[in-house]
């Protein structure tokens, strides 16, 4: 064989592998997987996904692509109450084979309604919603992650108004006032997240939740990142703007004595279903249900 016919099948080879190498592996996969389901970000239970389909893995990516159908065979029985629930999957289909990641949010089925002044929203489904969001806003439990960090508080406040397409000078005009009503000057608007107190980021996150003037506010253990003094100036100023703006607040929190301070009603939950609720006094002092009493012997 001369050099140059070696040379040609080299080339042909070098070729025939690349082509080889370009064409994405795919194998068939099934089976059923573990899966755990998420509510507002924490674990709440775990269910069984069944999957059937194929993954591939094309030249230069690591990770493994699955195209294919899964059914969740059971929902689990903490998230009965509500609407809905994220389920995550991270499983080996075989150990030398393949990685991958199913995710879904899965509307569940439930009993019941929630109304919002008189309004029954629990079927509302996409643009239906839109009207609705602006009647609920969320305080989370830390203030400072709540925002974008490479964004200024402004920014953040004043997107729900830019999303509705309000004018830069009427949102940030009155961002400045939410903010003043918050204890916090209209400077604030320039400045980021790091540059501030976790008590000011949370006064910063109300102003936030105020600016679409909600019916209700949901705040996610949102004074236990705060310390006793900050977590007090807090509740202080959640209750005067609740007499401000006739605000209804929905308050979940794991502090006894403060809820005993702070709510007019109380629910506890477990397992996924209410066990008890009434007046503060009532079911802190006198707690009926045994999950109930040994959630207020294990805090007092």
């Amino acid at each position: 064989m001369n050099r140059k016919t070696r040379a040609v099948l080299i080339a042909v080879l070098a070729l025939l592998v690349l082509a080889a190498a370009l064409i994405p592996q795919r194998k068939a996969v099934s089976g059923q997987l573990e899966a755990g389901v998420y509510i507002d970000g924490v674990q709440a239970d775990t269910t069984t996904v069944s999957f059937q389909g194929t993954v591939k893995k094309a030249l230069f990516r690591q990770a493994w692509e699955y195209t294919g159908s899964f059914a969740v065979s059971r929902y689990p029985k903490t998230c009965e109450e509500g609407v809905q629930a994220r389920i995550n999957v991270d499983a080996r289909t075989s150990p030398s084979i393949c990685y991958y990641r199913l995710g879904s949010f899965t509307t569940l089925d439930f009993t019941g309604s929630i109304e919002i002044d008189g309004q029954d929203i629990t079927r509302l489904t996409g643009r239906q919603l839109i009207p609705v969001y602006a009647k609920i806003q969320m305080v989370f439990q830390t203030p400072t992650g709540s925002f974008d960090p490479r964004r200024t508080l402004g920014d953040g406040i004043c997107e729900s108004l830019r999303n509705k397409g309000v004018s830069k000078a009427e949102r940030e005009a009155k961002a400045r006032g939410l903010l003043e009503q918050c204890g916090l000057p209209g400077e604030f608007l320039e400045r980021y997240p790091h540059q501030v107190s976790g008590g000011q980021c949370q006064r910063a996150a109300i102003a936030r939740a105020l600016m679409c003037d909600p019916r209700i506010l949901i705040f996610d253990e949102a004074t236990s990142a705060l310390d006793v003094t900050v977590q007090k100036q807090i509740i202080e100023l959640l209750q005067q703007l609740q007499k401000e703006k006739s605000l209804a607040y929905l308050f979940i929190c794991h502090n006894l004595a403060l809820v005993q301070q702070f709510c007019d009603k109380v629910i506890v939950l477990y397992d996924g279903k209410i066990v008890e609720h009434g007046l503060p006094d009532e079911v802190i002092l006198h707690p009926q249900s045994d999950y109930a009493k040994r959630l207020v012997d294990a805090i007092f």
